[in-house]
């Protein structure tokens, strides 16, 4: 009960969920499903910011089998969180999405170019179609030698490295708009694709984020938490 009371757990949790860690998306999940098992702990759980859409791509591409689990989730939500959930869901059907890395680079290099002239706004609508179409969950088959990103091959870059840049881009156009809110939620989804990664690269993205979250933490008079990433800098 008072696990489900912390909104900022509850928003680490679902972004851990799409963690390159395998052990750290498992430890999630079991904690998101037992959460859902009651009313309030469930509807809390929502309101962090899961959808239908995170549910059916952790489905689809999360390794091992998330089969079980979206079976258990989504019953939880549909009990518990009605009519909230049930509106996601319709608007998930009425709006499918599909998956196209290369359509979210393109994403991603037109919102780095509005970033350049000051269209914030515009910039984080690029960089959030971006991320609606990329492939956010499987894990990577093969760890890059540290300080050797030039061995990154197309396939890894598309499920690995590009989710903590569109996430970190995005949050330092929030941060430009001071939206800490979005700032501490973005850098802490970009922090999750790096846990479990060791390499120069994951390492650099990593420290980006967390000074990030730490500015927002701050912003958001949440001192504690500042304190905490501040700690690993």
């Amino acid at each position: 009960e008072r696990l489900s009371q912390q909104t900022g757990i509850l928003i680490c949790l679902t972004r851990f969920a799409f963690s390159s860690s395998i052990p750290m998306q498992k430890e999630s999940l079991a904690c998101m499903i037992n959460l859902a098992g009651t009313q309030e702990s469930c509807v809390r759980l929502l309101d962090s910011g899961f959808t239908f859409r995170d549910l059916s791509s952790l489905a689809l591409y999360r390794e091992p089998s998330f089969e079980d689990d979206f079976t258990r989730l989504r019953t939880f939500f549909v009990k518990h969180g009605q009519p909230k959930w049930r509106k996601r869901e319709e608007d998930f059907l009425r709006y499918p999405f599909a998956f196209d890395a290369s359509q979210s680079e393109g994403y991603k290099e037109s919102g780095n170019a509005l970033f350049k002239v000051n269209r914030f706004l515009d910039a984080i609508q690029r960089y959030t179609h971006a991320i609606e179409v990329l492939p956010q969950v499987k894990s990577p088959g093969s760890r890059l030698k540290d300080g050797d990103p030039a061995a990154m091959n197309e396939t890894f870059r598309a499920w690995w490295a590009l989710p903590p840049v569109l996430y970190g881009n995005r949050a330092q156009a929030y941060l430009k708009i001071g939206n800490w809110e979005n700032v501490m939620k973005d850098c802490t989804s970009a922090i999750a694709k790096c846990i479990g990664v060791r390499n120069a690269e994951a390492e650099k993205y990593m420290t980006k984020s967390i000074f990030r979250r730490a500015k927002a933490f701050l912003s958001l008079n949440q001192f504690g938490l500042a304190l905490n990433d501040m700690a690993y800098l």
